[in-house]
């Protein structure tokens, strides 16, 4: 389920509690993310250094996050384009890189293909 909290300050505490109860964590790994996205079985995220990871949806995996890529220069988004390939904002590279996201078990070090050139690429979003 989703929540919305609505309301003002006052009230933003107890709907914040209220809230918690349906919010999980992802990993445990990264202290910040610029970006997740939901892949077949997986979710893939950038934390705030050069790694790309993934975990599995599945309840019992969540805290089994994989490095899928450690190369990029400055990640900073991903995004599923529901085909089988997810794309990867590399804001210092100025650079969107893509790799498949249809692997049945994640694994280490997958090679990524530079798929565009974005100047000071933050997020991408793809449309289908």
């Amino acid at each position: 389920p989703v929540t919305f909290i609505e309301g003002n300050i006052s009230n933003f505490t107890t709907d914040a509690l209220e809230a918690q109860r349906f919010i999980h964590r992802l990993a445990s790994n990264a202290d910040k993310c610029y970006g997740v996205c939901l892949a077949l079985q997986h979710a893939f995220y950038t934390d705030d250094t050069k790694v790309v990871y993934g975990v599995s949806r599945a309840a019992v995996a969540r805290d089994e996050e994989v490095p899928i890529a450690s190369y990029l220069s400055e990640p900073r988004g991903c995004a599923y384009d529901g085909s089988g390939t997810i794309y990867f904002a590399d804001k210092q590279a100025n650079a969107i890189f893509s790799l498949p996201g249809n692997m049945k078990q994640l694994t280490h070090q997958r090679d990524m293909v530079k798929a565009a050139e974005l100047e000071g690429a933050f997020g991408v979003t793809v449309f289908t």
